[in-house]
């Protein structure tokens, strides 16, 4: 992980086991949510997203439930595209000791990375779109408690649609005895024929993540545009009432 100061400028602050973003209205108690958004889930009608800007609205380091290990701990960030096109999108962070000193900087953006089925790090969906929410996942273990964690976005206007990144939907998720189940859709003009990955996240009452899990898994034969993939993510022990999940295809 590296250790360079970045020139950032400070999007949000986000302290380590503190409820710093607001919800609002209590989401649908149905765990079930279907749409077109990017990411879905219980509660994502009601995640602020400000007009004209492209921003942070929640992050935290967050426990991963891994397939075959120990959750270990990433960085989670939840990304509001408030503009009025899809954007691509990459995150600094610098987390600060509770003396203010800085300790640690490093990027989120979209390079993927997975071990053994595990998602490391990465971001779903490939752009994300207009008025939608995208979320990206990566860092390092060993993140203290107590620490302070800043953001800071750079966004620009996504490219079309390639045969490298096929555009995938999550058609639909539900929760079901510790398990993320539901189904992936390619959305774009060209197969999926290599994988998909999907990245989940938990809320806690307050909309800060608070656990997640990510999986990339191969397909067995070319998903056609319009076609669909089930997925199963375990998410352990963690309280998933509330949560986004979001899928990228890659050929």
């Amino acid at each position: 992980m590296s250790r360079r100061i970045l020139p950032i400028t400070l999007s949000v602050v986000l302290t380590l086991g503190a409820g710093a973003t607001t919800l609002g209205a209590e989401p649908s108690v149905s765990p079930t949510v279907n749409g077109p958004s990017g990411v879905i889930g219980p509660g994502v009608e009601t995640l602020a997203v400000t007009p004209g800007t492209v921003e942070v609205i929640a992050g935290a380091p967050v426990r991963m439930s891994p397939l075959d290990a120990a959750p270990s701990t990433r960085i989670l960030a939840v990304i509001a595209n408030g503009t009025d096109v899809p954007v691509d999108a990459d995150v600094a962070w610098a987390a600060s000791t509770p003396d203010g000193a800085l300790a640690w900087t490093g990027q989120l953006g979209n390079s993927r990375s997975s071990f053994n089925g595990n998602l490391l790090s990465g971001s779903v969906p490939g752009a994300i779109p207009p008025g939608g929410l995208g979320l990206m996942l990566g860092g390092d273990d060993g993140l203290p408690e107590g620490i302070a964690l800043d953001f800071a976005v750079r966004s620009q206007p996504a490219d079309e649609p390639s045969s490298g990144e096929p555009a995938v939907d999550v058609a639909a998720a539900t929760l079901e005895d510790g398990h993320l189940v539901g189904e992936v859709r390619d959305a774009s003009e060209f197969p999926v024929e290599r994988g998909i990955s999907v990245l989940a996240v938990c809320l806690d009452q307050s909309g800060l993540p608070i656990a997640g899990a990510g999986v990339f898994f191969d397909v067995d034969q070319p998903i056609e545009p319009g076609g669909t993939a089930p997925f199963d993510i375990d998410l352990g022990d963690a309280d998933c009432s509330r949560f986004l999940v979001g899928a990228l295809g890659d050929s």
